[in-house]
């Protein structure tokens, strides 16, 4: 999904959806430095930072071991498209 098909939320507003309620500066802290080399992903638009809901899915994911982006295989889709242009271009 592109950028800009996504709902962007201020970390006041996003604190508030998020599961568990956690402080506006939790979700500062989670975007500046993240938690066991995972930060969530947050842009400046219009002087404020703002995440999203798919940004806070991705984190939540990826912090609790799981990822809904994985196919059976393990891949993501961003490595089933590089195996398939590779595999196009003849790489093996």
């Amino acid at each position: 999904m592109g950028i800009l098909q996504q709902e962007f939320f201020t970390f006041s507003q996003a604190a508030q959806i998020t599961p568990g309620r956690p402080h506006k500066n939790t979700i500062t802290r989670w975007a500046d430095r993240g938690i066991g080399g995972v930060r969530l992903e947050s842009w400046r638009c219009g002087g404020k930072r703002v995440t999203s809901v798919e940004a806070l899915e991705r984190f939540i994911l990826a912090r609790s071991g799981e990822s809904k982006l994985a196919s059976p295989d393990g891949c993501t889709p961003s490595h089933a498209a590089a195996e398939a242009a590779l595999d196009q271009l003849g790489v093996k």
